[in-house]
């Protein structure tokens, strides 16, 4: 048999060394270093290496670190491990090492002589160090493991226990204190913070002025102090003399530290009284000479911290008789430290102007003699005029007509009566201007008060009239002017023709175009009459005035009518005529002109259309050489064939002001397709720039072009940009105010905008206001910004339009906001009655916008019992005994109405349902206006109508000649006449006529009302016995007589079982 069959081995093979018996088994472990190691197996009974025991120790090594001499620690533990196969014998643990008996195995332990294969044990040891300082043995482990013997190193540290001192804070400090007064305690406090017991304690005080600080019996520290503990050291500080004090502090111990010292240190001082004045200067302002102020304060207070003695006060200087010193001060001759007194001072000057004093005060203070100084100003009441506004301008009137007056403020903005006052007119044209009776000025205007003169404007001829209105009094600035300026007009009417040019483009010859409208507008302020239309040129009868042209011989100022043309071309060619209209405008003849062109066959258009938006671009106010934000043009073909030839230009005389930065556009757009063209403004130039963008191409209206303007503003001037350019307001009921909107005004120029003036002028200014919260005045400083805040109250419904104008120092003053919103019909809970009819004090017809809204309704409950109306109707059939009301609203009430005293009106008479034969008077069995027909009273054989009048007393009226009786409820007879028994009414006769309604001033639930925008009327409610039927008017009439009544639309009343 071979031994080492298939073992490549580098040596022959020898014995192994050692061989360890263990009965039957065998276990060879060669001490070779070799790279590869055979065993044979000789026989079943050879253990091999690897089910030996192996033995494990945990942790490597054992600090019980540091551990008081002679005192024994804690247990910590060895964990021993048998990790190998077989079981781990002739177990035996040692300890050695020059400290092995500072080291203890404790009875705790679990190791025996044996530990089978992967079981552990446990071995407890304990540290008791007999003396200070580092210590350590080695734990041995012997066994049969293949390593035993297995040591680990035990180690401790032996340390003996001390105490230590802390001073807290480490010095301490009295501040200032007064000398021979004792401090406040202060407390040091002094801890162990060492681990034995602090013995031997002495605290001591050393030093020069130890004398001046004491320990006090509050003191808490006694001979010994436990460890961890504190105790308090209580000190006072009771300076001997003035300056700095200091002492030392000592704690001796059986600390190692001892002696701890600190240092306790205190400032001796004197006490001494301080003076403070406030305020440090006493104003009076303006007083008027010889009479007293009210009183003014000075407090004086002693901020030192001893008493303020021999106090005097005093006044000098070389007004010192206008000041004194009043009763009410508290000043005496002490004060004590801390303490305050007042005082009192008044001022009467004895002259007009600067008046000073010196007020003075001695004491014992180390600042006396403290001193103050006094002043006022001495003024004379004198009275001021100021005339609002400063020039009066009527616009354009009439020549020979009187305009409506406007006002004239006068105020007396000084503290003395205006006196001597007197108004005159003088200039040029002072006869056309005329001081009305209704101005308030008189003699005398009181300080603070204003009174009105009221003009008025009758230009004697046309064109610019100026007079100058002088007001002289005793006021210093007297005399005081203002211009009064209006122009004399004579309205004219005046045409206006859009389009300029009717082009109906091509047409097949002998067929009729679609009709083309022509606007012809009256935009003078006259009639435009003896209007003619005729068509003339070569191809006149190519064009056709249509029937259906709403243009008649007259038109109105301010009206338009309509010239409908159409196009029949009678040959293949262009065609053209002339439009002439005739009138009395200056400018007739009128003419435009009417062109097409015939084809034979209309082909489909296939041209280009070029169509510029917008076409006119504004850039508003910039400085020189400075950019503007970009504005773009869009080009539009709107043709159905191709542009092209595309070029774009700048032309004009300042045409280098303005740029193309970017564009879309190429050479050719596309059909109905678009492109954009960035403008951008530089202005090289102050004033007023302007240039032209224009657009060649294949289109027939090319050039194409787009206007272009802007400001350049010097550096020297603001700029003015408001924003919005202009603003619309929403849809706003009738005579309701909207809310605010704001156009802010903002100065880009580097100097001040002044002169500001914000007017709002145009169509309807009366419709649009600037509200106090409006933050713009005079001026506006250079980068600064201001709100104009606007509401808008339309007078009528529809559109409502007027211009914000701004003016002011700028270049380009006055610059403009466009304003515009609709007035919509108010929310009115009932029908509309209609227009109103209004005539004037001889029963003339007058034109009015008023409106009225009434009805009846039948009376219901509502929750709380009480009767109110349902739906109102303006015509309604009633029983008897139905209870009804009768309410209205008058609205639209014209502006210069609004706010004046009016007499209201309510009239309802009543048509008896059948004469006394019985026969029926009527004209309508049911509610209608046709019975309201006045002569159907006659045919109730009463000779005359009757209308109900309303006060607060049961009146009779004498007005008939006779007793009459119509209806048991209506009438009573009575001898001395018409009376309405329990209700404050009667009636009075009346023939038919609004203008014969006399004595209207009764006619009223509170005899008279003050207009209002919208006004409500609670006519009747209650029951009507007669039968018949009732026609009820209401109104108002002003104090001219002119009247205003729901003529057009009586509510109606049936009255029938």
């Amino acid at each position: 048999m071979r031994l080492w069959a298939n073992c490549e081995l580098p040596f022959a093979p020898k014995p192994f060394p050692t061989l360890q018996r263990e009965k039957n088994a065998m276990s060879i472990r060669p001490k070779l270093n070799l790279g590869i190691v055979c065993f044979l197996m000789l026989s079943s009974n050879i253990v091999l290496a690897e089910d030996q025991p192996e033995l494990k120790l945990t942790p490597t090594a054992l600090d019980f670190k540091n551990i008081v001499v002679k005192e024994t620690s804690a247990e910590k533990t060895l964990t021993l491990k048998n990790t190998g196969k077989a079981e781990l014998k002739s177990l035996r643990i040692t300890l050695a090492g020059d400290h092995k008996s500072d080291f203890a195995k404790a009875d705790t332990s679990t190791c025996g002589n044996t530990l089978a294969a992967g079981e552990s044990c446990k071995i407890n040891l304990t540290f008791t160090p007999k003396a200070e300082g580092a210590r350590w043995a080695t734990l041995t482990v012997s066994s049969n493991a293949p390593s035993s013997p297995t040591e680990i190193v035990i180690k401790g540290t032996g340390i003996v226990l001390r105490p230590a001192v802390k001073l807290s804070p480490t010095a301490l400090d009295f501040k200032n204190q007064p000398v021979k007064e004792t401090s406040a305690e202060k407390t040091l406090t002094l801890k162990n913070t060492g681990k034995a017991e602090l013995s031997s304690l002495r605290i001591t005080l050393a030093g020069e002025h130890k004398s001046d600080f004491a320990r006090l019996d509050t003191s808490t520290c006694e001979k010994t102090l436990a460890a961890g503990e504190s105790c308090k050291i209580n000190i006072t500080f009771t300076p001997k003399a003035e300056g700095a004090r200091s002492a030392t502090l000592t704690v001796t111990s059986n600390a190692a530290s001892s002696p701890t010292e600190i240092l306790i240190k205190g400032t001796g001082i004197i006490l001494q009284p301080a003076v403070k004045l406030s305020p440090t200067t006493l104003d009076f302002k303006n007083i008027v000479v010889k009479e007293t102020s009210a009183e003014k304060t000075l407090t004086l207070k002693n901020t030192g911290k001893a008493e303020l003695k021999s106090l005097r006060i005093t006044l000098a200087g070389e007004h010192k008789s206008d000041f004194a010193k009043a009763d009410t001060s508290t000043c005496e001759k002490t004060l004590a430290a801390g303490e305050s007194c007042k005082i009192n001072i008044t001022f009467t000057p004895k002259a007009e102007g600067a008046r000073s004093a010196t007020l003075t005060v001695t004491s014992n203070a180390a600042s006396s003699p403290d001193e103050i100084v006094l002043k006022g100003t001495g003024i004379v009441h004198r009275p001021a005029v100021k005339l609002s506004p400063t020039t009066l301008d009527f616009k354009d009137i009439a020549v020979k007509e009187t305009s409506a007056e406007k006002s004239i403020t006068l105020k007396n903005t000084g503290k003395a009566e205006l006196s001597n006052i007197r108004v005159k007119i003088d200039g040029p044209h002072k006869s056309d201007f005329a001081q009305a009776d209704t101005s308030t000025c008189e003699k005398t205007l009181a300080a603070g008060e204003s009174c009105k003169i009221n003009l008025t404007f009758t230009p004697k001829a046309e064109g610019a009239r100026e007079a100058t209105l002088t007001v002289t009094s005793n006021a210093p600035s007297s005399p005081d002017e203002i211009l009064l300026k209006g122009t004399g007009v004579i309205y004219r009417p005046a045409v206006q023709l859009t389009p300029a040019t009717l082009d109906f483009k091509t047409q097949t010859v002998k067929e009729t175009s679609r009709e083309q409208t022509l606007t012809l507008k009256n935009t003078g302020q006259a009639e435009l009459s003896n209007i003619r239309l005729k068509i003339d040129g070569d191809h006149k009868r190519d064009f056709y005035r249509l029937n259906s042209s709403t243009c008649e011989k007259t038109l109105a100022a301010g009206a338009n009518c309509k010239i409908k043309i159409t196009f029949t071309p009678k040959a293949a060619e262009a065609r053209q005529a002339t439009l002439s209209i005739t009138s009395t405008a200056l400018s007739s003849p009128d003419d435009i002109i009417l062109k097409g062109t015939g084809v034979e066959d209309k082909e489909p258009d296939t041209t280009p259309k070029a169509q510029l938006k917008p076409t006119s671009l504004d850039f508003g106010n910039h400085a020189l050489n400075a950019s503007s934000d970009i504005q773009t043009v869009t080009l539009k073909n709107g043709g159905a064939g191709g542009l092209r030839n595309l070029s774009f230009t700048i032309e004009g005389a300042n045409k280098d002001d303005f740029g193309t930065p970017s564009s879309t556009c190429k050479k050719t757009l596309a059909a109905r397709d678009a492109c954009t063209v960035d403008i951008i403004f530089t202005p090289t130039a102050a004033g007023v720039r302007e240039a032209t963008l224009t657009v060649i191409s294949n289109a027939t209206s090319s050039p194409n072009t787009v206007t272009l303007t802007g400001i350049g503003v010097p550096d020297d001037q603001p700029i003015v940009r408001l924003m919005p350019t202009s603003l619309s307001f929403k849809r706003q009921t009738v005579f309701e105010a909207s809310a605010e909107e704001i156009v802010t005004l903002t100065n880009d120029g580097l100097v001040d905008l002044t002169n500001i003036d914000i007017t709002v002028e145009g169509d309807h200014p009366d419709d649009f206001a600037r509200q106090a919260s409006s933050t713009c005045g005079e001026t506006l400083f250079a980068g600064e910004t201001c709100d104009i805040n606007l509401t808008f109250t339309p007078m009528e419904e529809g559109t409502r339009e007027a211009t914000l104008i701004v003016a002011s120092n700028a270049i380009s003053s006055p610059d403009t906001v466009t304003l515009k919103g609709v007035g919509k019909a108010p929310a009115i809970p009932y029908p509309s009655l209609g227009n109103a009819i209004a005539t004037d004090a001889e029963g003339n017809l007058i034109e009015t916008q008023v409106k009225f809204w009434g009805g009846v309704s039948i009376a219901v409950e509502d929750e709380n019992g009480e009767l109110k109306g349902g739906e109102f109707q303006t015509a309604l059939d009633v029983k008897p005994s139905q209870v009804f009301i009768v309410d209205g609203v008058i609205s639209a009430i014209p502006r210069q109405q609004v706010d004046q005293q009016a007499d209201t009106l309510v009239v309802g008479f009543y048509v008896v349902e059948k004469d006394q034969e019985g026969n029926l008077i009527l004209n309508n069995d049911s509610a209608s206006a046709e019975n309201c027909d006045i002569t159907l009273l006659s045919k109730a054989g009463i000779g005359s109508g009757f209308y109900r009048k309303i006060r607060n007393e049961t009146v009779c009226d004498d007005s008939f000649e006779e007793d009459i009786e119509v209806g048991d409820d209506f009438f009573e007879e009575g001898a001395e006449g018409v009376c309405v028994p329990g209700v404050e009414e009667y009636f009075k006769g009346w023939d038919g006529n609004p203008v014969e309604l006399e004595a209207y001033e009764t006619v009223s639930l509170t005899d008279t009302v003050m207009l209002t925008d919208e006004n409500d009327r609670a006519i009747y409610k209650g029951p009507f016995g007669g039968m018949g039927h009732i026609c009820i008017y209401f109104g108002y009439r002003l104090p001219d007589g002119t009247l205003v009544y729901n003529g057009e639309q009586p509510i109606n009343i049936r009255i029938r079982e």
